[in-house]
């Protein structure tokens, strides 16, 4: 899981690197499966913000609040 950029906002990305090779298919985009992949996408996040808090990372407040999925 990751950020890209869309046009003026972040939208997290989520790939399956292994059916999915070329990163084209973003799973917590516009597909409409995305809700499957919210689980998996918090389990990352929570990783993540773990690891941020250990160095200390001073902008991990934004990372803990980041909106996953949004809603078209």
């Amino acid at each position: 899981m990751t950020t890209d950029r869309e046009g003026d906002r972040n939208v997290e990305v989520l790939f399956d690197p292994k059916k999915d090779l070329y990163k084209m298919n973003n799973l917590l985009g516009t597909n409409p499966n995305r809700n499957e992949y919210e689980k998996k996408a918090e389990e990352l996040r929570l990783k993540l913000v773990s690891y941020l808090k250990d160095v200390n990372y001073p902008l991990v407040e934004g990372m803990e609040n980041r909106v996953l999925i949004r809603e078209e």
